[in-house]
């Protein structure tokens, strides 16, 4: 094997301030871990379509307040695990509104992915929704 074609080798995590914010859960960082860099690849072209889509395409007011925080494997790249941060003040009721919501967009967001990735099979959305209320998560398609 050519020297170009080595893999180099990753560095230990060291950290980030998501962790130490406690923004995320240990889970993330875990996948983060154990993922090629292909997955990651794919977490990191899914992340930023889905900022976007939230950001610039969705028309839904409860949406538009949602930060896309993380993309990661879940376990694998068949399944994408997205947390999102809502806002501080979110209470319980806007919470249940917000899941709601993402369920009701999740057509949507896949096809906005599909479009970024280029891939034969577009990955299934799960979204967990972080700050406000504590965690809740809106699980998709079991299949």
């Amino acid at each position: 094997m050519s020297r170009s074609m080595r893999r180099r080798p990753r560095p230990p995590h060291t950290g980030d301030v998501r962790a130490e914010s406690g923004a995320l859960p240990q889970a993330a960082f875990a996948a983060a871990l154990t993922a090629d860099p292909k997955s990651l690849q794919l977490c990191a072209q899914a992340r930023r379509a889905l900022e976007f889509a939230i950001g610039a395409e969705c028309r839904d007011e409860a949406l538009a307040a949602l930060v896309v925080v993380e993309v990661m494997p879940d376990p694998t790249v068949r399944r994408l695990r997205v947390w999102l941060h809502g806002p501080a003040d979110m209470n319980e009721q806007d919470r249940d509104h917000t899941l709601m919501r993402l369920a009701a967009a999740r057509g949507f967001l896949r096809v906005q992915v599909a479009r970024a990735i280029h891939r034969k099979r577009t990955p299934e959305l799960v979204f967990e929704l972080l700050g406000g209320a504590g965690s809740a998560r809106a699980e998709g398609p079991t299949t």
